[in-house]
């Protein structure tokens, strides 16, 4: 019963945390909106957005700040990093992703293709993609790396604004697990390189 209720109490305040970042893009919006570039097709330079699942790994969400680079001979090259953090069952986790992405379509267009490249360091635990796993009783993450391809849709308006994007993310890496032995009972250690992806939703606001 005390369980339950600390994680109630938990997704409370996860959505709390969420809804406060929507209204402050909102705001953002709208005080971009009374300063509109003369150029409506010029990109902005920096992104920040709050990304759910994905590249997170173990803390459900991360935010991000992204830059474009080599604007002149490559466009819609992004370099992201982020930092998401997450306490759950005494365990503090700590999601720190670092992405190369790109964007494909026309200069003047809102709608694009996206796919990004990078890596993510992840500390503490239990991992949340595992908790789709039956098998697993109970898991954890110690100092690991995992290897990030996403692929997704992209909507960005010209001239700055609120934007979104989703689509899927792909993992590779080692992750530590340990489940419980039916028969014997002790916990075992399971150490594997595994492959899986998942979807995320990005929601954030260039400027």
């Amino acid at each position: 019963m005390i369980y339950n209720l600390k994680k109630r109490t938990r997704r409370k305040e996860l959505k709390n945390r969420i809804s406060f970042c929507i209204v402050c893009l909102l705001a953002l919006n709208l005080l971009s909106a009374q300063n509109a570039p003369l150029n409506n097709n010029e990109e902005r330079l920096y992104n920040v957005h709050i990304e759910l699942l994905g590249a997170s790994i173990n803390t459900v969400y991360t935010v991000n700040l992204e830059r474009q680079i080599l604007r002149r001979t490559i466009p819609h090259l992004g370099l992201r990093a982020g930092i998401g953090f997450m306490k759950d069952r005494g365990w503090n986790s700590i999601s720190v992703p670092i992405m190369l992405n790109k964007r494909w379509g026309k200069e003047s267009s809102n709608h694009f293709l996206s796919t990004n490249i990078g890596t993510t360091y992840y500390y503490g635990g239990p991992i949340i993609i595992n908790t789709f796993n039956p098998n697993l009783n109970f898991d954890y993450n110690n100092n690991r790396f995992v290897y990030n391809i996403q692929l997704g849709y992209v909507y960005r308006p010209n001239g700055g604004g609120i934007g979104v994007e989703l689509g899927l993310t792909s993992y590779m890496g080692s992750i530590v697990s340990h489940y419980r032995n039916e028969v014997t009972d002790p916990f075992v250690e399971d150490n594997t390189f595994r492959v899986g992806y998942w979807p995320y939703l990005s929601l954030g606001y260039s400027f």
